[in-house]
């Protein structure tokens, strides 16, 4: 990634029939993207995630998969979000 100013991450889908992928690969898939985007300097990431409208657990695994991997990228990098648009960040 050395000199990319900017990233969108996108996993593939997690959990579905014929994946191939389990919630564990995608959130490791997810948080060495962040890693490798903060090492090479890259500015800013934009993630595709989701929201999850819910008082409580809503027993999918999949929308939290998806926080996890924001919370990696909101521990290294500064909040940048924008309404009605995939959560970002910058450094």
């Amino acid at each position: 990634m050395e000199g990319v100013h900017r990233v969108f991450s996108v996993q593939p889908s997690s959990g579905a029939a014929g994946s191939g992928i389990t919630d564990a690969q995608k959130v490791l898939y997810g948080k060495a993207i962040v890693d490798l985007a903060v090492q090479a300097g890259v500015h800013h990431i934009v993630y595709s995630s989701a929201d999850i409208i819910s008082e409580g657990p809503t027993g999918l695994a999949n929308p939290y998969t998806k926080l996890d991997i924001e919370d990696c990228a909101a521990g290294q990098m500064s909040p940048a979000r924008s309404c009605g648009l995939p959560p970002s960040w910058s450094c």
